[in-house]
């Protein structure tokens, strides 16, 4: 059967594509990934060759991943776990780095074929006064979701684990009442050895999400903690056991982040406003508090 042709059609020149490639390349998530950094250029190079349709999920993961000429695609998701990691990293790029950029780089969803179209200065339209969905900066609980620590070797593991935490800081920021740090922000602060504390005197955090993942072949155990940022001190913990299989369950990183977000008590419970109106502030309560004044 005559293969069908993937048509990519551009109105920029492939030096001008290269050149946005190689700013992007510089940015933190991907300067320090290998991986969406090779995965970024081989779909890209790709493209401008003209072999598009080859762009598919066992041809990525061999060029890409090294994966044997054998390889299963069933058998793995590491190609759609990485593809969300590029489209989150992508979208993080563009929303910080808002100069000097020709064009705008997409990986559209369901397929591996970058689109390049205009920049746009802008991805969201600006809040008008009195939308019931705009938060003063102040009247909101400001949070940092922490890369999740782990002990595995296994890439594919590794890369659900940091998806897990990019899952956790997407659901918090649908909320107008919290205001999230970038997760590519806490992971570069990681990999300085920032701590908590920092957190709290550059950005001016308050509850740090922060804790560890082991993943088994039938299970997956999350250890979770809630930090005040401002000292360091613990003031919620727990511990979840999942049965799920990450080689049975391609939407393994959702169903880890939904469980989560369901098993950590609301963040209003560790806070108490001081003032009123439009200058209040939020403040931490003492650990003491937090289960008396707190309790149903």
């Amino acid at each position: 059967m005559e293969k069908k042709e993937i048509a990519v059609t551009t109105s920029f020149t492939n030096e001008i594509i290269l050149d946005q490639v190689q700013r992007i390349l510089k940015y933190p998530a991907f300067n320090v990934s290998g991986v969406l950094s090779s995965f970024l250029s081989y779909v890209v190079h790709e493209t401008l060759s003209g072999k598009a349709e080859y762009l598919k999920e066992y041809t990525i993961a061999v060029n890409v991943f090294n994966k044997p000429l054998g390889f299963n695609p069933s058998q793995s998701g590491i190609v759609r776990v990485n593809a969300r990691r590029l489209r989150d990293a992508l979208s993080e790029y563009y929303m910080n780095c808002k100069a000097e950029n020709a064009c705008e780089i997409i990986i559209p969803k369901g397929g591996y074929t970058p689109v390049f179209k205009k920049f746009r200065s802008s991805h969201a339209p600006p809040l008008q006064s009195g939308n019931k969905n705009s938060s003063d900066p102040d009247e909101t609980i400001k949070i940092a979701v922490m890369p999740f620590k782990s002990w595995e070797r296994v890439q594919l593991k590794l890369s659900v684990i940091d998806s897990v935490g990019q899952m956790l800081s997407n659901e918090f920021s649908k909320s107008p009442y919290f205001s999230v740090l970038s997760h590519y922000t806490t992971r570069q602060l990681q990999s300085e050895n920032a701590s908590i504390h920092d957190m709290h005197s550059r950005y001016g955090i308050q509850i740090a999400v922060t804790g560890s993942i082991l993943i088994n072949p039938k299970r997956i155990t999350v250890f979770l903690q809630l930090v005040k940022a401002e000292t360091a001190m613990l003031v919620w913990s727990d511990r979840l056991d999942m049965d799920i299989a990450l080689s049975r369950n391609p939407n393994v990183i959702q169903l880890i982040a939904n469980e989560i977000m369901r098993t950590i008590p609301p963040l209003s419970n560790f806070l108490v406003r001081q003032g009123s109106g439009k200058v209040a502030r939020l403040k931490i309560l003492p650990v003491s508090k937090i289960y008396t004044d707190n309790t149903a």
